[in-house]
């Protein structure tokens, strides 16, 4: 288990600007985002929303960190260069994804696809991202890698499906997952079983500090499932295209 403790000085993450929205719903669901966040003594960096580089509302899916290393998606040019810059100012390296083997092109790469605990790196694969990222960026990080293929078309990315609250404890959606990789969450996690309906809602995109959580309101059993596991719970409502809060931030310590 992550010490509290330790947890609650680490965590750092990097949002976009509630004021720099036009939209009023889209302002107070990340005020509320950043309320928790605060609330819970994480350190937050706030960066301006551009309307040329829509994308950045969703870094989640745009960047990868480990250990002051940044992988971005490189199919949002734009964003990915206000995102690039941001993290070179606060020194962290800018990495691309090589090109694997004979491969002439580096490999489909969605952020979204990638979940780190501890020491640990969860890849997602079979939609989106390639399977052979996996030896990719276990070389290039030397970080112990495990991969979890993606078999239901609805949920294209892995963190719609899988939400790794402490280095013991997952929300996770096991159907839309191979029946081997199945069996890997289950030998690395406690896992607390989402129902489909609130997988889609977004529990899945729950943001975790400590043993406090938020999620969409309407997940309801999920919140009832998390506080059976010793887990406080807080609320955030959301519009039905919203993907869920943790879309929305990137942890970058």
């Amino acid at each position: 288990m992550i010490s509290y403790l330790t947890a609650s000085i680490m965590s750092e993450y990097l949002i976009c600007d509630p004021n720099s929205l036009s939209d009023i719903q889209e302002q107070t669901y990340i005020t509320t985002v950043i309320d928790f966040m605060i609330k819970n003594q994480a350190t937050i960096h706030q960066i301006p929303y551009l309307e040329y580089a829509k994308e950045m509302l969703h870094m989640h899916k745009m960047v990868m960190i480990y250990n002051k290393k940044a992988y971005l998606t490189s199919n949002q040019p734009v964003a990915t260069t206000i995102l690039s810059s941001w993290l070179r100012q606060k020194l962290f390296h800018i990495c691309r994804i090589k090109p694997f083997q004979s491969q002439k092109s580096a490999s489909n790469f969605i952020a979204s696809d990638t979940a780190v605990v501890d020491n640990c790196l969860y890849i997602g694969y079979g939609m989106d991202s390639e399977h052979h990222l996996t030896q990719v960026l276990s070389k290039d990080l030397a970080i112990i890698v495990r991969d979890l293929e993606l078999i239901d078309r609805s949920y294209k990315h892995l963190s719609s499906i899988f939400k790794p609250l402490d280095s013991g404890t997952c929300l996770c959606y096991l159907p839309a997952f191979s029946d081997k990789s199945q069996n890997k969450i289950m030998e690395d996690f406690t896992v607390i079983h989402v129902p489909e309906q609130e997988v889609r809602l977004g529990a899945c995109h729950a943001i975790c500090i400590d043993n406090q959580v938020l999620i969409p309101t309407q997940c309801e059993q999920t919140a009832f499932m998390l506080s059976q596991h010793d887990y406080k719970v807080s609320f955030v409502d959301q519009q039905e295209s919203y993907t869920g809060p943790k879309d929305y931030i990137l942890k970058i310590n």
